[in-house]
């Protein structure tokens, strides 16, 4: 028996980490600190000198108490600090230098420190390894099933097998973090008529003249064979009766004569609004989507070490995990369309920074794209952007403007399983969307849990001591609590999850109106989403590039 709908989900909240009484440590910290400098001061030198104490360090009490976008005052004073050193430092801008070299297989992105380098597997796949985090990472091109357009009973198997493959990934500890990116962009036609695609070759070639022709009949011109021929198709596919003109025949002519000056009239009419409606939507919507497994080189170490030594080991131990991949994501209803190439990696990366370039690089004779032997590793060097200008809540690459938010919370309700299709529904702009899936190992979530249960328990009889009223938001977190204690007792692997949200657009004035929308419909689902101020650039790589980079 099949229901009309997908089975809904729930998610768990995300565990808050306070220290007491909901606030964090920060916070904890800072209060106390003012309410101990204030007791010091008035056992020392009296009420007058404790009271003036208090007027000095009320600043300091108000920025742990005032709340910014999420946070507290003070919990912004890191970010802020680094955003001005960095300012101050004249690393906000950068620029590219050409005469400077490269290393081989070096990707020169901008807030890397060169700590990203790719090359080719044995068999031309790409490897991204990040040296200061030690993971080698393997990235995929890989498509759906019409999860949207399935009936219920399709989405729900695939839902539970998407969640058996992570489970499945992420089970024997050396696959450090599972990376998806899903990104939609335009893809603009061209306005010429040798364009490849079928629906506007055929409108260009065969309704382009029709007003010519129509005021030509009404001039008392008569059709070639060929165009007697298409406007009969035309005609009968219509069901509507029109002049049917053969060469010399002179009633037709009259006919035409007659009912020429109309059917100009209409027929251009027609051809207007099908070259308007070619203006407003000459650009479909591509969608992308990349799934990049990223091993930890501590994680798997030993297996490493078994495989030989160096790269070529870590590449030899990568290519087990991608060896039964296909089969494991079938059972979520995703096919694995190819693995990247170094050059197909650095198009997706150049792509990402500097959009106006794509049809540069991808239109053409036959879509040729420079190729060396295993996607050519050499390409690396020029993946990059060559200009970087970063503000306090945008950045600027190349030819777009960018703004990255945070998933800072999920939906507190039930809800359908494809509840994040508005967010990659086309918005008017570029909108990546990344999911960074993190496996936590049992013991390490046994603990987690286990202090959480904790730290729950002291709020509760704190709360009681003070007289303070629980809320149903720590309710909920308690009844999370359990339910995460119980989903691993029966065998499930718990994940850390991250999502972040990268909008590009052409203009500054375009990304704000698109930003708008995106985060409008985040909200519409149950999202909570953040603007990620004076960490754009971190934030944009850790969105754009398959690597399983964190903030």
């Amino acid at each position: 028996m099949t229901t009309s709908t997908a089975t809904l989900v729930r998610f768990t909240q995300r565990p808050d980490h306070s220290l007491v009484l909901g606030l964090s440590a920060t916070r904890a910290i800072t209060l106390a600190a003012c309410v101990l400098a204030v007791a010091i001061v008035t056992v020392a030198s009296g009420m007058t000198a404790g009271v003036i104490t208090a007027i000095g360090i009320s600043p300091l009490a108000g920025s742990a108490l005032l709340m910014v976008e999420g946070r507290a005052l003070i919990e912004w004073t890191p970010d802020a600090a680094r955003y001005v050193w960095r300012g101050a430092n004249g690393r906000l801008r950068v620029l590219a230098n050409p005469d400077r070299p490269v290393p081989a297989g070096i990707l020169p992105i901008p807030g890397t420190v060169q700590q990203l380098a790719v090359f080719a597997a044995v068999d031309g796949s790409a490897v991204l390894h990040d040296s200061a985090t030690d993971t080698w990472t393997a990235i995929a091109a890989v498509t759906g099933n019409g999860f949207l357009y399935a009936d219920a009973e399709t989405q729900d198997a695939a839902t539970a097998g998407f969640g058996r493959t992570l489970a499945a990934i992420g089970s024997d500890g050396q696959i450090q973090r599972i990376h998806i990116i899903h990104r939609t962009r335009a893809h603009i036609w061209n306005a010429e008529p040798e364009t490849s695609d079928p629906l506007r070759q055929m409108c260009c070639s065969s309704m382009a003249d029709e007003p010519d022709r129509i005021s030509n009949l009404a001039d008392g011109q008569t059709e070639t064979g060929g165009e007697a021929s298409i406007r009969s198709e035309i005609d009968s596919a219509a069901m509507t009766p029109g002049p049917r003109m053969s060469a010399g025949t002179e009633v037709h002519r009259v006919d035409a004569a007659r009912d020429g000056n109309e059917d100009a009239q209409a027929a251009g009419a027609a051809v207007a609004a099908y070259r308007e409606t070619l203006g407003q939507f000459r650009s479909a919507w591509r969608h992308e989507t990349l799934l990049a497994i990223t091993l930890g080189g501590k994680t798997s170490r030993a297996a490493i070490r078994r495989a030989g030594h160096g790269r070529t080991a870590a590449a030899r131990v990568l290519a087990a995990h991608r060896a039964g991949l296909a089969e494991t994501l079938d059972s979520a209803g995703t096919g694995l369309e190819e693995w990247l190439t170094p050059a197909d990696l650095a198009d997706w990366i150049i792509d990402s920074f500097d959009p106006a370039s794509i049809p540069l690089r991808h239109d053409g004779p036959a879509n040729a794209r420079p190729r060396g032997p295993g996607g050519s590793a050499d390409r690396a060097a020029s993946a990059g952007p060559m200009a970087v200008d970063e503000t306090w809540s945008t950045i600027r690459t190349d030819s777009a403007w960018h703004q990255v938010v945070w998933v800072a919370g999920w939906p507190r309700f039930e809800t359908h399983p494809a509840f994040l299709t508005p967010l990659i529904l086309p918005a008017g702009a570029t909108v990546t969307v990344s999911l960074v899936y993190e496996p936590i190992p049992t013991p390490v979530a046994l603990r987690q849990i286990g202090r959480d249960k904790t730290a729950q328990a002291s709020d509760a009889a704190l709360r009681r001591r003070i007289g303070t009223l629980d809320t149903a938001e720590q309710a909920a977190r308690e009844t999370d609590t359990l339910q995460r204690e119980a989903e691993i007792a029966e065998g499930h692997l718990d994940m850390r999850h991250t999502a972040l949200i990268a909008i590009t657009a052409a203009t500054r004035d375009d990304l704000t109106d698109a930003a708008t929308r995106v985060r409008q419909a985040a909200a519409a689902v149950g999202c909570e989403t953040r603007i990620l101020y004076g960490q754009q650039l971190a934030a944009l790589n850790a969105t754009v590039l398959p690597a399983g980079l964190r903030l």
